[in-house]
């Protein structure tokens, strides 16, 4: 019988091979982690020496950057060719305007760069060729989400996460709504010979090309499914992704990980990252999709209510609820004097629909969906 080998390696021996790794780890990321604890210390990044574009940084919080105005993308200049972990926290409410030639929270991710377990919630992007997250990702995305946000965009195209790609996406999703001329996408809007590995994107789209500025641009629905290197399904109709998207086995057959990586609320909602289960919006039998900086939609069993800021109270309130074929299905007219409006839902079927508010001369759209 052959006896077991015995391997002994000397303290000396031990103390060379930690060293060598700590030198390594150090050559590639820096002495320590720079910690970004506040929207402003995230807009310092590539634009201060003491937070270079090749560093290594870490998120320490939820970031709220609702009062932050006039951010600019992340590597505007040059290329992020650094880390940057979310650890799991997440940027909310964060406004990006004028956005040109590309961009989102990072314009440019670098082949060296890294990007992984953020999540983005409630933000506006406006400008061309608009990603949430990234104008150009020619680096790694990894466990990163865009969620209850909007993208519009006045160039050729925009999509929710990443507008060209090049590099490798993987187990991301964005579940937000994107409008623009004519390339209009969920997840990656130009595919420049990236991979996406299990990832998936679901909103409502909306295009201008053909269609004259002051004319109704129509709106539909979007889904699609990433297996391991390739779109695996497209959904157009919304009841039918509502009924495939909510159960995990849709996703196991096409190798995703729910032991590690992804979590599902069998059979209420789509599968969410398992860091993102304390996402803003509630995802049960009503789930409630995007809340802007001025009013706030939330969710009940039966019915769905509007929050009405301060200023635009005891003014005239008209209330319109469209379907994605634009049909109106509920309306309401009258003087609101309460901080709330209650509008039932109990005769909605279950989809995607648009709220449309006048109220004191202000218009608001937001989107909500209806699960039952």
């Amino acid at each position: 019988m052959t006896q077991p080998r015995l391997h002994l390696i000397s303290f000396r021996t031990l103390i060379l091979t930690v060293t060598l790794i700590n030198s390594v780890m150090t050559s590639v990321f820096g002495q320590d982690p720079i910690e970004i604890s506040t929207i402003e210390d995230l807009q310092k990044i590539g634009k201060d020496d003491t937070f270079p574009i090749d560093g290594h940084y870490v998120l320490t919080q939820n970031i709220d950057a609702s009062t932050y105005s006039g951010f600019e993308p992340i590597a505007e200049d040059n290329e992020f060719s650094g880390v940057f972990d979310g650890r799991g926290h997440k940027v909310i409410s964060l406004v990006v305007n004028e956005i040109h030639n590309g961009g989102g929270l990072f314009k440019k991710i670098g082949n060296t760069g890294i990007v992984r377990n953020l999540g983005l919630e409630s933000c506006d992007m406006s400008g061309e060729y608009i990603g949430g997250l990234v104008g150009e990702n020619h680096g790694s995305i990894s466990r990163c989400y865009i969620q209850n946000s909007r993208i519009n965009s006045n160039g050729f195209s925009a999509a929710g996460l990443v507008w060209a790609n090049s590099g490798t996406v993987s187990d991301c999703y964005a579940d937000c709504d994107v409008h623009g001329y004519d390339e209009i996408k969920g997840l990656v809007a130009e595919d420049h010979g990236g991979t996406i590995v299990n990832c998936y994107s679901v909103g409502l789209r909306s295009r201008s090309r053909d269609y004259e500025w002051n004319e109704d641009v129509p709106v539909y629905f979007e889904a699609k499914i990433w297996g391991r290197d390739s779109i695996v399904r497209t959904y157009n109709d919304s009841n039918t992704a509502l009924e495939d998207m909510m159960h995990k086995s849709t996703f196991e057959a096409e190798g995703w990980n729910f032991e590690d990586i992804w979590t599902i609320d069998e059979g209420n909602w789509f599968p969410t990252l398992r860091f993102a289960n304390n996402v803003s919006v509630l995802m049960h039998k009503h789930s409630v999709f995007r809340a802007s900086n001025r009013i706030l939609l939330q969710n009940n069993r039966s019915d769905l209510k509007v929050s009405i800021p301060e200023q635009l109270r005891n003014k005239d309130l008209c209330l319109s609820v469209y379907s994605l074929s634009g049909k109106i299905v509920l309306y309401e007219s009258k003087m609101e004097t309460s901080q709330l409006v209650s509008i039932s839902t109990s005769r909605l079927a279950p989809g995607f629909y648009q709220l449309a508010l006048t109220v004191g001369g202000e218009n608001f759209i937001e989107r909500f969906t209806i699960v039952r």
